[in-house]
């Protein structure tokens, strides 16, 4: 996907991602060579990770809380809004579903903002 992006003419300077991503050393090597810092939480059980070189950059705090960011709003969906089992079939009717849980959850957004 950073490959296609660097193709159209676009650089992006980090790539976040979770523990998953930081497995392989080798998608650590070649963000590098594309110029491209990987943020990539790094697990516990490999100290000697190659995710774990760009901890120190700067930018690394603000992609974890990036990061958060986003996982709150896929906690609210699953969790609030229980789409972690969808009760419904078809593809109409889950974007539907999902739209919904979305708009529910700009409202605690919004509501939380007028306070």
């Amino acid at each position: 996907m950073t490959a296609r992006e660097v193709r159209d003419g676009r650089q992006p300077r980090t790539v976040g991602g979770d523990r998953a991503y930081a497995d392989g050393d080798d998608l650590v090597l070649k963000l590098d060579q594309m110029g491209i810092f990987a943020h990539f939480a790094a697990r516990d059980d490999r100290p000697n990770a190659l995710a774990r070189v760009n901890h120190d950059d700067p930018g690394y705090a603000v992609s974890i809380r990036k990061r958060m960011r986003i996982e709150e709003i896929i906690s609210f969906v699953k969790c609030i809004s229980g789409l972690d089992q969808v009760k419904v079939r078809g593809h109409i009717n889950v974007f539907g579903v999902g739209t919904m849980a979305l708009i529910a959850y700009n409202f605690t957004r919004l509501a939380h903002l007028a306070v």
